[in-house]
């Protein structure tokens, strides 16, 4: 609903409400004045009849008549009509035979007297009001069909036009009244809707990002000082995200140099790991278990410390693009690739820690692959490190829904899993319960998850904590045809 509506509905109703309320006060007591009126009127008679001791033939009713504009009809013991004059609702209509009361009508009158009722009859198209009185024992002769009794009719159309003109006057001033309280009511909604719309458009404008747009204020009421609030609060929304854009870049590239960095150890680190167990093979040297810490034959420690560094060089890279506000490019890889790296890289560090991954990877993986291959690997790197600092027994599983364009990585590990009190933020940025962690391993590989069309989840299942990384692949272009 309009603000033209929701101000001019409630007047209207209030108007319309306390014209009804006027008119029928006034028909009430219009309604009482004039049967107030009518029974006076009709004691008088009764007190008349009562006294009077003259005889009631038609010239003395007649009479009566012209002195109480009324019409009297008296009745015998019987009920016999005795004497009566034609009632005329108006002089010049002409009288027709339904007009007429009969002996059966003038019977069923009751007694004044006794109810204290005064009837409404309908006489042919007209109204009257009428009531029967006893004639006193001694006020006329004692001879047969003497008069008994009284009728007297009144013509009721004067009292229903004189309620109708009591009633008329406060209904056409209220109905005149609520004309000019809508007329005026939507002249000056409509002014206000106006300036409403304007500054709702200016609101609009100021909340999709132009903070400089200028408020229109156009007087000194209470929706001009809205409006110069308005105003004050764009410039301040200004200012406020001048300060956000400043601050969400910077805290943009801290994250993105930390998660770079985190990375980067995790690089460094395999690398270290894998130059010590080739010192360790070399040498014969063991850890600290006392045993020699050695590599699957296919895996040269020295080749996994290579391929670390260039990880490392590869992050130091992004590290520089980030500074110069440069865009990252994607490198598209082949998944068959990117988990023959993966596997050749965290070995060493797996086997450094006293940690066993088993792989499972179907062959299909070298027919698909995925936007940006080192983003994946170091998302699958990141769920791979941190199982590996939680278990002993890791297992690793990829597959590809090709109907759906989509493969699942699950990474599963037999710790104790996430402490309960950092379940619901486990994702976010800084969050963590290690003493040298940053917390940034698991956001990094939701962003990654992000940024490859996909999304990670954990679980907990059979005493295993389970993470699953789902991302979008594309068929490779040298895939065999199905």
């Amino acid at each position: 609903m309009s603000l033209s509506r929701k101000l001019t509905v409630p007047i209207l109703l209030a108007a319309l409400v306390t014209t009804i309320a006027v008119t029928l006060a006034s028909y009430w007591l219009a309604v009482s004045s004039t049967e107030a009126e009518l029974h006076d009127r009709y004691a008088a008679i009764e007190l008349m009849i009562q006294r009077s001791n003259f005889p009631l033939n038609p010239t003395v009713l007649s009479m009566l008549g012209s002195l109480t504009s009324a019409t009297w009809f008296t009745t015998s013991s019987d009920g016999v009509v005795l004497a009566g004059r034609p009632i005329r609702a108006k002089p010049d209509v002409p009288i027709e035979p339904a007009e007429q009361p009969d002996r059966e009508l003038l019977t069923s009158i009751p007694r004044y007297a006794d109810s204290g009722l005064i009837a409404s009859i309908r006489l042919g198209e007209h109204w009257y009001r009428a009531a029967r009185f006893q004639r006193s024992s001694g006020s006329d002769l004692r001879e047969h069909n003497a008069v008994q009794e009284v009728v007297v009719i009144v013509d009721d159309s004067s009292r229903r036009a004189a309620i109708r003109r009591a009633i008329s006057a406060p209904l056409i001033v209220g109905l005149l009244t609520i004309a000019c309280m809508v007329a005026i009511s939507l002249m000056v909604t409509s002014r206000w809707a106006r300036r409403v719309g304007r500054l709702q458009a200016d609101v609009n404008l100021i909340a999709r990002g132009n903070f400089l747009t200028p408020v229109s204020i156009d007087s000194q009421d209470e929706l001009g000082d809205l409006a110069r609030d308005v105003a004050g609060m764009a410039q301040q929304l200004d200012q406020m995200w001048k300060k956000f854009r400043r601050w969400h870049s910077e805290q943009l590239l801290h994250q993105i140099s930390s998660g770079l960095a985190h990375n980067l150890r995790n690089a460094l680190t395999g690398a270290r790991m894998a130059v010590e167990l080739a010192q360790a093979t070399t040498s014969g040297a063991s850890d600290k278990r006392g045993e020699v810490a050695s590599l699957p034959e296919e895996l040269d420690p020295l080749s996994v410390a290579v391929a670390q560094v260039e990880q490392a060089e590869q992050y130091v890279s992004r590290i520089l693009l980030a500074c110069r506000n440069d865009t990252h490019r994607p490198q598209p890889m082949v998944l068959a690739e990117c988990f023959q790296t993966l596997q050749t890289t965290l070995s060493a560090t797996a086997a450094h820690r006293g940690a066993n991954i088993q792989w499972h990877l179907p062959e299909q993986l070298a027919n698909f692959i995925v936007n940006d291959g080192l983003t994946l690997m170091a998302a699958i790197g990141n769920l791979i490190w941190n199982a590996i600092a939680a278990g002993k027994q890791i297992s690793v599983s990829g597959d590809v829904h090709s109907s759906s364009r989509c493969a699942v990585v699950s990474v599963t590990d037999d710790g104790p899993g996430p402490d309960p009190a950092i379940w619901d933020t486990l994702f976010d940025p800084f969050v963590t319960t290690k003493v040298d962690g940053l917390g940034l391993g698991l956001a990094l590989v939701q962003r990654a998850a992000e940024s490859l069309g996909g999304r990670v989840t954990w679980i907990r299942r059979d005493q295993r904590t389970v993470f699953e990384l789902t991302f979008h692949v594309e068929k490779a272009a040298t895939a065999p045809c199905p």
